[in-house]
């Protein structure tokens, strides 16, 4: 109906999807084409998410989601917004270019900190814990119920981080890096994007979710 109404033989259909920001693992899973703009939405009749919220620290956690490129999307400069002309989109002004992940990192309104040993951007409140080999909230943080929470960076399994990843073990791997890319020691991408980590594991996407055959047999 799109294309006939606008007379277009074939034309994807821009698409704006209004989620909160921590939802975007699960909608980039299903539909990747979606990218989520660093834009804050605010409602006007509800207690968390109106503009000027007590409950709310660091404005709205509820963004934009679209297959529409980013870069095409300009938001407004008096609103609290600057163009990132490395990411070619605009962010939040305290959301700063990280020259190592390559990107404008921050997701809730807030400033990020690289760490150098997950090699990701995190909250500034978060510390590394040598245990889980992940940073986390000082507070309340328990290793052993943090672990079966959280999903391996290496075969996308739950419950174990890269330390317990029978990866090791079943490719003959005896060395873990403590710096950089865990499996190759690299430095200029994440785990999750590492070339050797892909090709051992036999990883393929389709459908929107990546498989492997140490988690999913292939």
């Amino acid at each position: 109906m799109y294309n006939h109404i606008n007379s277009f033989v074939q034309q994807v259909l821009p698409t704006f999807w209004i989620f909160p920001y921590f939802m975007e693992t699960y909608i980039r899973q299903e539909m990747p084409s979606m990218e989520m703009a660093d834009y804050q939405v605010n409602y006007t009749n509800h207690e968390k998410y109106r503009e000027g919220s007590k409950a709310i620290k660091n404005g709205s956690p509820v963004r934009m989601f679209t297959n529409v490129p980013l870069g095409m999307i300009r938001l407004p400069t008096e609103e609290g917004y600057k163009y990132c002309q490395k990411c070619d989109k605009s962010v939040l002004k305290n959301n700063s270019h990280c020259s190592i992940c390559k990107a404008c990192t921050s997701k809730n309104g807030a400033p990020y900190k690289h760490c150098s040993k997950c090699h990701i951007c995190v909250k500034t409140n978060y510390v590394h814990c040598g245990k889980c080999g992940r940073c986390a909230q000082v507070e309340g943080h328990n290793c052993q119920q943090y672990k079966r929470m959280v999903s391996c960076r290496i075969c996308l399994g739950r419950g174990h981080v890269e330390k317990g990843c029978s990866f090791w073990k079943r490719y003959g791997i005896s060395r873990m890096f403590q710096v950089g890319c865990a499996v190759c020691g690299g430095k200029a991408h994440i785990l999750r994007d590492c070339a050797k980590r892909k090709v051992l594991t036999k990883e393929v996407y389709f459908l929107g979710k990546y498989h492997n055959e140490i988690n999913e047999p292939i």
